[in-house]
């Protein structure tokens, strides 16, 4: 799973993480980033962003969640 499959199927709920979610999903220019450091870039010098701290953090919350998955998805496999 990438992490734009990830955006696409998270759920949207009314927190930051959930706006983050949701303008991830209508960002054509969003990369399917492969690391936290790649999206990290992304969203505070790419694209001609500045993103605020607080938009950095939800990512972060947005990330982790993508992490844990992948952790479910790896260990569904081997079971």
């Amino acid at each position: 799973m990438t992490f734009k499959e990830y955006i696409k199927q998270r759920q949207v709920r009314d927190n930051l993480a959930g706006d983050f979610t949701k303008d991830a999903r209508a960002d054509a220019k969003m990369p399917d980033v492969r690391t936290w450091s790649e999206l990290r870039w992304y969203l505070e010098r790419g694209a001609s962003r500045d993103a605020r701290a607080d938009v950095v953090s939800a990512a972060r919350t947005v990330w982790q969640g993508y992490q844990a998955k992948l952790r479910t998805l790896r260990q569904q496999a081997t079971s």
